[in-house]
């Protein structure tokens, strides 16, 4: 008991401290489109993690304005449930938006809102550029599917996370047996992406949620930052490298980026 409260603590501790990167951003020149090579107006689709809503990522919203980009929100009031369901929301949105602009799209996902951008992407194909994964489990959720094992979360807080999850998907989705029952969203998270969509997944090196589960997935490029879980929102090298990297045409060979 005592080991599991001092895991506790120390996860919530380093997440309150993503308070310390949101006032490092505010400081730092490229949050404001200082050296950051300008976006072309394009459809950045912007995804909540798990319990999360529009409301925390709105100054990556913000930013992505300010440097030329289009954000959108995802509309979800509440990420929790069948990632179905929500997925199919945020769909409808996308559709809405892309019937005034039809080029192709970005999404950005947090946590579990990675796992659904990457099913949007699949789904969309070449109609999203480019995606990236911020602090998102892809590819250990891609493994455990394939063998048939339970995801193994790190550390207490991401065990508790899960079963919180667990437990509002049956409140909220009586009827979805999430990740066995093989649906859409299943298989799309499953499936390749498009080849000319550029895929650039952010880990967090004091993230103690997702922790090593949030690897690279299909070839993807990986940036490691110091940064917490909730802190890869607000972290100003994560700023700078999707600055670069949104701006590069989807077809870049990839390459492992580096912290600015």
């Amino acid at each position: 008991m005592a080991n599991a409260l001092n895991g506790w603590s120390s996860v919530m501790i380093r997440e309150m401290l993503s308070m310390v990167d949101m006032g490092a951003l505010l400081v730092d020149p490229a949050f404001y489109g200082i050296g950051v090579p300008r976006g072309n107006g394009k459809l950045v689709v912007v995804l909540p993690g798990l319990l999360g809503n529009d409301l925390y990522l709105q100054p990556l919203r913000q930013w992505l304005g300010w440097v030329g980009y289009s954000p959108v929100r995802s509309t979800l009031e509440f990420n929790a449930g069948c990632l179905q369901r929500l997925r199919e929301q945020v769909h409808r949105e996308i559709m809405r938006r892309m019937e005034v602009d039809p080029r192709p799209i970005a999404i950005i996902g947090h946590s579990r809102g990675g796992l659904m951008g990457w099913a949007l992407a699949s789904q969309l194909q070449e109609k999203v550029s480019h995606l990236v994964l911020l602090g998102a489990p892809v590819a250990a959720f891609r493994a455990s599917v394939e063998s048939g094992d339970p995801l193994a979360p790190a550390g207490p807080v991401g065990r508790a996370l899960m079963r919180i999850s667990d437990e509002l998907r049956d409140m909220f989705d009586p009827n979805c047996n999430y990740p066995d029952c093989r649906c859409a969203m299943v298989n799309d998270v499953m499936s390749h992406l498009s080849p000319s969509t550029s895929v650039l997944s952010i880990q967090g090196s004091e993230d103690l949620v997702v922790g090593e589960m949030a690897q690279t997935a299909d070839g993807g490029e990986t940036l490691h930052v110091n940064a917490s879980h909730v802190g890869l929102v607000y972290n100003p090298q994560v700023y700078h490298a999707l600055g670069r990297f949104l701006a590069r045409p989807s077809s870049h060979k990839r390459s492992r980026m580096q912290p600015n």
